[in-house]
């Protein structure tokens, strides 16, 4: 089991929710901590997309200038010259 370190925070939650998970007997910081993890995996992805995006695009369109640099030595799916 990995223990991970705490930070204690105040969340503001709607009433009914809360009385609800603990009725049946949720953990809301377990859960608030999923959440806010799955969240910033989010983040970071659509960041990362949102970079990479033009520096794809680029490589595509100068790809489509000048073919593939190795269409004459790359064998396609039948054998012929990928790209050629």
């Amino acid at each position: 089991m990995t223990v991970t370190e705490k930070t204690r925070v105040t969340l503001t939650l709607d009433r009914d929710a809360v009385e609800s998970a603990k009725a049946h007997g949720l953990n809301l910081s377990a859960i608030a901590s999923d959440a806010i993890c799955a969240a910033a995996r989010r983040s970071a992805r659509e960041a990362w997309i949102a970079e990479s995006t033009p520096v794809v695009a680029a490589q595509d369109a100068w790809l489509d200038r000048n073919g593939h640099p190795f269409a004459g030595a790359v064998a396609g799916p039948l054998g012929k010259a990928w790209g050629g």
